[in-house]
């Protein structure tokens, strides 16, 4: 539950980003190649976040995968016993 949660809060999260970078352009309309700096700005900031939640996702799921099989490796011992 607890994992689903944090996805959740994550999407929450971009989405919110998102929305309130829309709305900024929108309050407060800049020169075009200046809006578009700025677009480019945050869509580079917000792909970085993802890559970086994408590396760290990754390491968690390795871990855990180690944690797993390290599990299964003690349970087929016991058992073998």
């Amino acid at each position: 539950m607890e994992q689903k949660e944090c996805n959740n809060n994550f999407a929450c999260f971009l989405a919110g980003m998102f929305a309130g970078a829309t709305a900024a352009l929108l309050m407060a309309p800049q020169a075009g190649r200046r809006t578009r700096r700025m677009l480019r700005e945050g869509l580079d900031a917000g792909e970085q976040s993802v890559a970086d939640a994408g590396h760290d996702l990754r390491r968690q799921g390795m871990r855990l995968a180690e944690g797993a099989a390290s599990l299964a490796d003690r349970a087929a011992h016991a058992l073998s016993r």
